[in-house]
């Protein structure tokens, strides 16, 4: 079973999931924990998933930049993007799309609902 880190702030928090159901679907944390613009990061087998709230909606992606393996949360949220902070990247966090240069491969994103106020993301 894997963990999250949840990040707020600069402060990390690490804290164990419940299973998945039997459907693939992963509760991550509660809605109400990550603020608007604000974002946290679980560790899964395949590697780390970020879930960044983006005006009130949530959204997952792969936590690397396909470009140079940079790690996405350390970067900072430019309207609808995430950009890497190793060499300025932009992702589209409603899609994962590669918006610019020098990244051209998009980061996979993954299905992610909320029901009875918890974060659920469909992981493969």
């Amino acid at each position: 079973m894997g963990k999250f880190t949840q990040t707020l702030l600069g402060e990390h928090v690490i804290m164990i999931p419940h299973q998945p159901s039997s459907d693939g679907w992963q509760p991550l944390g509660r809605a109400t924990d990550v603020g608007i613009n604000e974002h946290f990061v679980y560790d899964t087998e395949n590697g780390p998933i970020i879930i960044v709230n983006l005006k009130g909606e949530f959204y997952a992606l792969d936590d690397i930049c396909t470009h140079d393996g940079g790690i996405l949360s350390d970067g900072w949220i430019d309207n609808d993007d995430l950009v890497c902070p190793r060499h300025g990247a932009h992702f589209c966090i409603k899609t994962g799309e590669a918006i610019s240069p020098p990244a051209y491969e998009p980061i996979s994103s993954y299905p992610v609902k909320i029901t009875d106020g918890k974060i659920w993301v469909k992981l493969p």
